[in-house]
């Protein structure tokens, strides 16, 4: 039986809006269970992966763990 996944927060990371109004997106809808969609295509994505880079810390700080989602 296939199980679907559907993401929880899609904070805009193409409108390229900036390193730390990402981060804020991202902390304002992230979830214990939640799933972020972010991409990966259509020019240069170094902001999200700056944010992405500076939330897993701050959250790892707080105790979060991140993972794939399980099959």
């Amino acid at each position: 039986m296939k199980r679907l996944l559907s993401w929880t927060l899609m904070p805009g990371d193409w409108e390229l809006p900036g390193v730390d109004v990402l981060l804020q997106r991202l902390r304002d809808g992230i979830t214990p269970t939640g799933v972020v969609t972010l991409h990966d295509a259509g020019g240069d994505r170094q902001q999200t992966v700056d944010a992405v880079d500076r939330l897993i810390i701050e959250y790892k700080a707080k105790g979060w763990n991140f993972d794939l989602p399980s099959r």
